[in-house]
Order: structure tokens, then sequence, then C-alpha cells
């Protein structure tokens, strides 16, 4: 249980290509006991809070270097996150003068090393059971129609969460905001989805814009990116080595024959200080909607 006051909680604030995180680390934090949802949101908010894609806790892990837990903007528990990932790598072997280091998640342990082109993680190998995009019926993965977009057909898999991906030659007229939050929360995805619009330029470069589940549209998404160059090689529109532009800087991914996928890119610290809580609002229990 939480035993240090909370009316000053240290924090680190971060971003990968734009993605940026509020970062909380603490020996005595158990995450999912010590924060309720409102918390998560709260810190997450851009006009009350300190702002954020996603809330990052770390803790104590018995098989890497530190446990991160992963909380969307509206709190909802996610269960990868590729550039919080390289965040918090950067944090590690900072500290540790090590070049690589390993991080626990919900959804496995994830290899990390510093390259010349910034910090690289091991993603492991995409799903494409569709239990595991949660889709509520049996269908082939390669060609989901959705009625937003009835006329491209999506590819979903999952990437340690869920993403469904779309190819086009232009997306400028359609309205991502509106499409992604729809098809987010569509009843065919029980878990909800992140959506991602590619755009390809050449068979090692594509555009690239996710619309996440919980946080909206971010400037990068670093699962997402992994989840659009694995779909693209799966179409036959893609190399295995591939950079992906986002809003907020250039991704680089390597799908490997062996399934794994690696991802680069940078890690940013913008500030760190000591946030204010109101101590209230950490009375009920974070519980996953």
């Amino acid at each position: 249980m939480l035993k240090k006051n909370f009316d000053k909680l240290p924090f680190r604030k971060m971003h990968g290509a734009g993605n940026d995180f509020v970062i909380i680390e603490d020996d005595e934090i158990e995450p999912g006991v010590a924060f309720s949802r409102q918390q998560f949101e709260s810190i997450a908010h851009r006009k009350f809070g300190l702002g954020a894609d996603q809330v990052i806790l770390l803790s104590p892990s018995k098989k890497a270097d530190v446990f991160m837990h992963i909380f969307n903007a509206d709190g909802s528990l996610a269960g990868a996150c590729g550039n919080a990932t390289r965040c918090v790598a950067k944090i590690i072997t900072d500290r540790s003068k090590r070049s690589s280091c390993k991080i626990e998640t919900i959804s496995g342990v994830l290899s990390c090393k510093v390259t010349a082109k910034g910090y690289e993680v091991n993603m492991g190998r995409p799903n494409f059971e569709g239990r595991a995009v949660g889709l509520s019926m049996e269908q082939d993965l390669s060609a989901i129609v959705m009625d937003q977009l009835p006329n491209i057909e999506g590819f979903a898999l999952s990437m340690g969460n869920p993403h469904l991906v779309y190819f086009n030659n232009d997306f400028a007229g359609l309205d991502i905001a509106k499409i992604g939050a729809s098809i987010e929360k569509d009843p065919h995805f029980a878990q909800g989805v992140n959506v991602g619009f590619a755009q390809k330029i050449s068979d090692n470069h594509i555009n690239l814009r996710v619309w996440e589940r919980g946080s909206g549209e971010t400037l990068a998404c670093g699962s997402g990116a992994c989840a659009a160059v694995v779909a693209g090689y799966n179409k036959d529109l893609l190399a295995r080595d591939v950079k992906v532009s986002m809003a907020g800087g250039d991704l680089f991914i390597k799908y490997c024959a062996n399934g794994e996928v690696f991802l680069t890119g940078p890690a940013v610290l913008i500030a760190e200080g000591v946030m204010n809580l109101d101590s209230a609002s950490l009375a009920k229990p974070y519980v996953e909607a």
C-alpha cells in the first residue's frame, strides 16, 4: 500500500516521436490499487492535469528491470505501447549505464537496447487469432470490412493490443477522428480496437495515422507502426524493413523472418517534477471497465 505523501508525487514527462507520457515510478506503488481510473484521467487531462496520451506506472518486477503498467488518457488499461517502452528503456539505461534492459508488461517481457537510431524494442510476434483482437465472430482477419469504410478492407492483428490497419493511396478526404472513434467502439471488437490509416510511399516507407483506443489520435503510435508494417508485408505491399512517418516523427520497423518485430525510435525527457494529487481521489481502487 502507499506510504508516501502524495501531495507531492514525483513524475517524469517524456515523449517518443510526440506520443507523450506521464511516468510515475515508486517501489511502493501497486498499480491497480493506488489509483482510481478517474485519477489517471485527471493526470492525463491537458487542461486540468499534466497532459499525456498515457500514464505509465513503474513498479518492481521479478522477471525484468521494471514492471510497466500503461493507462490510456481515459483511464483504461492498455496492453502495449512501444513509444512508452522506449521512454522507460531510456530511464533504465541512463540510470544503470547499461546499453540494454528488460521491461515487463501485462503482455509479456520486452527486451530493449540503445542503438545509433535511438532505442530499439523487441515487440515480440504478432498474433493473428480473432480472440487476440477481440472479434466477436470468426472471420478472415486479412479482409475485415466495416460499415464505416465499406470500400476498403482492413487487416486485423494484435501487437500486445488489438489493431485494425487500412491501406489506401490517400486518406486526406476522410474524417479520421469520426471514423476512428466509431470503429474503436464498434461492437464487432469486444475490447475496442486501435485503427491505423497507412499510405504507401514505397516498399520501405509509409505515412501513418493512428486512432488509439482510449486516447484518440496521437502524434505517433509504436505498436500501431508495427501493426501497419506487419499488415503491409502480409498484403504484399511492403518490405520487412520500413520507415514509418507519423505526425510526431519517424519510427523504424523491422519484421524479421522468425516473426519478431523490432521498433526503433527516439525517447525524450521533457521535464521532471512533482504533482499535487487530491488524496480523497485515491480511496477508490482502479477497476477496469
